[in-house]
């Protein structure tokens, strides 16, 4: 593979992660051959273009100054290790002072747009600068889709594609379908839009610069750029290919969960791409408990009819490296203290794409080996990995219907509010019990998965209890998991809980809360409420309605 390069996402409005991966070194001697750091762009004062916008004697250069020393260290540090540098940048983040001063030169309906001569202006000014300050750089990995602007207090910006047909989600048949208004013209516009924008990126990055220019295909819909063959092709074929122009596309149909086919886009067309990979899985604990899936991201994961991995796509010309995200991604915690679980499916795989001659298997022993862990422990891990992927499977998913994927994810678990419509296709469709087995079949293998773990030895006791205590969390977690939705189901069943069936959620759930008193080495805990914007109020999860059947199921049984 020419490029396998790795960056930490740290989460948006938080401090950054305290990681290992963040050493250019320790990503070399991994088997990485490029790093990529976060917005190189702020770096930019954008003098030619809008010159005395950003003046010396302001407080945002004085930010950017202090920006690019630290940018400066990073390259020399990548340099050092002999590896390359990437910076992966939202292109439409400009510094507050230059979008008052030009807001109606570079804007359309509001909106920084890629069709006013001089947005190109300044998006090419910054390039420039950036290059210039920075000329042994290799790249930029460039991101639409999402644009937060929570760490920038001196920038503003937006998206710089515009998505027209805002989706309205319906529940129906245990699917959820996407409606639109004039999607023809609306497709046309987004597509329009995204041709435009990546012939003017390549043309500055590309031919100008002589630099490599990645464009991720990352948006957050089914039927568009990442995800949908045609609307991939409708958008690429419209662009010539460069020798360093790639495409990045995350090797899921969607987001990274499970039950998710392999993305239809890779291998296809007539551009080369890079496949995305993202190693602290946000929607399944981000390595708070064991989670194996590095033979799945080979060979293609099972519950995937006609399932399909990297190996099939290995042989691919089109296919040059993979963009992998060691860390990050999602928001708040879990926050590991010890990233083992992590660094196995991480070491596995890069092992695996610079030897795919060697089996997996081979592959996960040696790495034990050399962590230090004995014959017998080296078995029980295995086992226990390979459990922990059905047992993820089970209790984080459904296979009985399409669930919300995002109803537990980072550290919320979602309740009737996210699940509620679900919960009555099921019930309406005689499949309650079929679901309820399946989070009980969850259990079950996290109980195994647990008692195996108290047999591991090493060296290290920190290292052998954070593995106990991560199985436990696992197996204590998705027990809360399988009383919750029996107690929501009951609920929308016959209109309230027993109260047995109530106190066996809320045991549960103390059982889960004690963690942190028994294990030292224990990451951070899932909460009850579910997911919001950072610095807003959480919305209602799972803990607010289990109180509010309870409270319910009280007044029922008093009443009766």
């Amino acid at each position: 593979m020419k490029f396998i390069l790795d960056m930490v996402h740290h989460n948006p409005s938080e401090d950054e992660t305290k990681t290992k991966y963040l050493q250019a070194d320790v990503l070399k001697k991994t088997g990485f051959n490029g790093q990529v750091i976060k917005n190189i762009n702020l770096t930019a004062s954008y003098e030619n273009a809008s010159p005395g916008t950003v003046s010396k004697e302001s407080s945002v250069f004085s930010w950017i100054e202090t920006l690019r020393i630290d940018f400066e260290e990073k390259l020399q540090s990548t340099s050092r290790a002999g590896i390359a540098f990437f910076s992966h940048i939202d292109p439409f983040i400009f510094p507050k002072l230059i979008v008052d001063r030009h807001r109606e030169e570079i804007s359309v309906d509001g909106y920084i747009s890629i069709y006013r001569d001089k947005t190109v202006e300044l998006l090419e000014d910054m390039f420039d600068e950036v290059v210039g300050r920075y000329p042994d750089m290799d790249g930029f990995i460039i991101r639409t889709g999402e644009t937060y602007l929570l760490d920038y207090p001196y920038h503003t910006g937006n998206n710089p594609v515009r998505y027209f047909s805002n989706p309205e989600h319906d529940f129906r048949d245990g699917e959820v379908s996407v409606k639109y208004n004039n999607r023809r013209d609306d497709l046309r516009k987004e597509i329009d839009n995204l041709v435009h924008l990546i012939d003017v990126l390549k043309r500055i990055i590309c031919v100008k610069h002589n630099k490599i220019l990645i464009f991720r295909t990352w948006d957050v819909f089914k039927d568009r750029f990442h995800a949908d063959l045609e609307y991939y092709l409708s958008v690429t074929e419209k662009i010539e290919p460069h020798e360093k122009l790639f495409f990045s596309i995350k090797h899921t149909k969607l987001d990274f969960q499970r039950n998710v086919e392999f993305n239809p886009c890779i291998g296809s067309g007539r551009h080369k791409q890079l496949i995305e990979i993202q190693f602290q899985r946000e929607y399944e604990g981000k390595g708070a408990f064991p989670n194996y899936f590095a033979h799945h991201l080979i060979d293609g994961f099972p519950e995937i009819e006609g399932k399909k991995g990297f190996r099939h796509v290995l042989d691919s010309e089109l296919v040059q490296g993979v963009f992998c995200w060691s860390r990050g991604g999602g928001w708040f915690g879990p926050y590991v203290k010890n990233e083992f679980w992590i660094d196995l499916n991480l070491e596995v795989f890069i092992r695996w794409l610079r030897f795919p001659g060697i089996s997996e298997e081979t592959l996960f022993s040696s790495y034990l080996e050399e962590a230090g862990f004995d014959s017998v422990s080296i078995k029980i891990i295995r086992e226990i990995a390979c459990l922990s992927s059905e047992a993820v499977l089970a209790g984080r998913y459904c296979s009985f219907g399409e669930i919300d994927k995002l109803w537990m994810r980072d550290d919320v678990i979602g309740g009737l509010g996210q699940l509620g419509k679900f919960f009555e296709y099921l019930l309406r469709n005689q499949l309650s019990e079929k679901a309820l087995r399946e989070k009980e079949k969850s259990v079950s293998l996290w109980r195994e998965i647990a008692f195996l773990s108290e047999q591991i030895n090493h060296k290290d006791d920190k290292l052998r209890q954070f593995i106990v205590g991560s199985c436990q969390y696992g197996l204590r977690l998705f027990t809360v998991v399988e009383k919750g939705w029996k107690v929501m189901f009951s609920a929308l069943k016959f209109g309230g809980c027993p109260v047995d069936i109530i106190d066996e959620f809320y045991t549960a759930w103390d059982d889960y809360r004690s963690l942190v008193s028994e294990y030292s080495e224990i990451s951070t805990l899932y909460r009850g409420k579910y997911w919001n914007w950072p610095g807003e109020e959480l919305t209602p999860g799972l803990l607010d309605s289990i109180r509010l059947i309870a409270g319910k199921s009280h007044e029922i049984s008093i009443s009766g």
